[in-house]
């Protein structure tokens, strides 16, 4: 299913995605005082004998080629969050494997494919203007909707309580926070590599 999430994202690419530009690295790792990504961009632009602007560009010109083929680093990202949520329910690595492609293999296609083709059509439809993306309606709907999807998920398959598959959801969307965050990590060093 997460293979299948991933082609259809990269034939059909509604949204940005995880994919997110030079500028938007350097300064979301800024704003955690992560300076080192900062200073090796400096060195590379400065090795290379570029500007910091024209480093940005070639950067976001072989990105999004990597973002959506390193799609599939977090799977066993997400694995290792579900391990250390549910460590006590004794699953092999491999269930939280599949669970964490499940996951994946939703968000993946709830955030950026369902819910932006249905903003869209609701917009053509009906004479309101519902933007998708980063607005406040859309990232609290697709938030509301993955904590459920979390919630059942774990219900059913560690077999836990409402209320303790509620507390882990809530633990997991920070955990996958994050995962994410290495994901992006991840891109940035490679594409960087490959400059």
């Amino acid at each position: 299913m997460f293979m299948i999430g991933v082609v259809i994202y990269l034939l059909f690419p509604v949204l940005q995605g995880l994919n997110i530009s030079f500028n938007n690295h350097i300064s979301n790792n800024n704003s955690l005082h992560i300076n080192v990504i900062q200073k090796w961009a400096e060195h590379k632009a400065s090795v290379e004998q570029i500007s910091l602007e024209h480093l940005g560009e070639k950067f976001n010109h072989l990105s999004p080629k990597f973002s959506k083929v390193l799609l599939l680093v977090l799977i066993p990202l997400t694995a290792i969050a579900l391990y250390l949520l549910f460590r006590r329910k004794k699953e092999y690595f491999f269930d939280h494997m599949m669970l964490a492609a499940e996951i994946n293999a939703v968000i993946l296609f709830l955030v950026f494919l369902i819910l932006p083709v249905i903003f869209v059509g609701i917009s053509k439809l009906l004479p309101i203007n519902l933007e998708y993306g980063d607005t406040v309606i859309f990232l609290i709907l697709h938030g509301i909707l993955i904590l459920l999807i979390l919630v059942f998920s774990f219900k059913r398959f560690y077999q836990v309580k409402f209320l303790n598959a509620l507390i882990k959801a809530f633990l997991f969307i920070i955990l996958y926070m994050l995962v994410l965050h290495v994901y992006r990590l991840i891109v940035f060093s490679i594409v960087m590599l490959f400059i």
